[in-house]
């Protein structure tokens, strides 16, 4: 007894019966109708849906690649990384070394986030490499989504 027939004899049906003729030529002769209400989604609004970074590990490293929205919610932490290192630069202006370590962690995220802007200007994000051996890392631009 093969499937069908068991399905026959259980249902009272059977897929030779419910088998609709020319059914494929059908649906790709048809038209298709979007409605009113359909939202139409930039590549780059359903990357960011679908979770934004992609990363890829290799033998020698991974890269991370940042989307635009990624990219500007990161420019954003890191100037407000910025503003903190220059309030305790200027409070730590009465104690040398204190003022000294902030002014050098501010320089140090200035720098990245200008070398993240220069890379992402396109407006594609940008990607992050980094090397597993010497804590070596750089920016590139990102991917034309």
């Amino acid at each position: 007894m093969n499937i069908l027939t068991m399905n026959q004899n259980l249902f009272g049906s059977s897929f030779e019966t419910t088998k609709r003729n020319n059914f494929t030529e059908n649906a790709i002769s048809s038209e298709l109708i979007i409605p009113d209400s359909a939202v139409e989604l930039s590549y780059e609004e359903m990357e960011y849906v679908d979770g934004g970074v992609d990363t890829k590990f290799k033998w020698y490293g991974f890269n991370a690649y940042f989307n635009a929205v990624e990219t500007t919610q990161l420019l954003g932490i890191l100037n407000m990384g910025l503003g903190v290192g220059g309030i305790v630069a200027a409070i730590g202006s009465q104690f040398p070394p204190v003022g000294l370590v902030a002014a050098v962690l501010a320089g140090a995220f200035l720098i990245n986030a200008g070398w993240i802007q220069y890379a992402s200007a396109k407006g594609n994000g940008f990607t992050f490499q980094h090397l597993y051996v010497g804590g070596i890392y750089w920016f590139t631009e990102g991917k034309a989504w």
